[in-house]
């Protein structure tokens, strides 16, 4: 597994198809179930936690599709890690699905109305499937979790507007600077 990519499922409910596919956008889709409530929650591990720096911080990558993909509801949190390696609390950085265009990551209001299997051009994503997602805040903190469902958490997706999630990609990382001794002459 690449570095910046995640690395272990903590919680897949209802998720069909393998979750190998997460760690690098290579067309291998976890689909997130029918039911409601849904959602898959991703473990980033210690040391490869997304950082909450200046601009974009994570990538979501969707199912490559048609023109790039067809964005389906889909809600996206990150939460940081609450101290016993469990999900702290989940604050919601993307959603697909609600109108407002504030909460898409780089998806151009062009886009609108937010309707299941909207097509997005590749040329307005990054690698061509990528969402890229800024968490906001700019205050270096660490998520470990991301949290992929459809919106609402309550809806009950058609077969073919489920929520995907092809990867998920780190944007920023932190540089922890080696200290190297220094000699002075007696």
């Amino acid at each position: 597994m690449s570095a910046g990519f995640a690395q272990y499922i903590v919680k897949a409910s209802g998720v069909q198809n393998a979750f190998e596919g997460l760690y690098q956008p290579d067309g291998e889709v976890a689909e997130i179930g029918l039911g409601s409530n849904s959602e898959v929650i991703l473990d980033m591990g210690v040391g490869s936690e997304i950082v909450d720096a200046e601009g974009s911080d994570f990538y979501f990558y969707e199912s490559p599709e048609g023109p790039g993909i067809y964005l389906d509801h889909t809600e996206v949190a990150v939460a940081p890690d609450d101290g016993g390696g469990q999900p702290g609390n989940f604050t919601v950085v993307f959603v697909w699905g609600d109108d407002n265009p504030s909460n898409n990551g780089t998806i151009s209001p062009k886009y609108l109305p937010e309707v299941p299997n909207r097509p997005i051009l590749a040329s307005d994503l990054h690698k061509g499937t990528g969402v890229s997602i800024d968490i906001g805040r700019g205050d270096g903190a660490h998520y470990r979790f991301i949290r992929v469902g459809t919106y609402p958490s309550s809806a009950v997706p058609n077969a073919g507007e489920r929520a995907q999630v092809d990867a998920i990609e780190r944007a920023s990382f932190d540089i922890i600077p080696t200290l190297t001794p220094t000699l002075t002459p007696f």
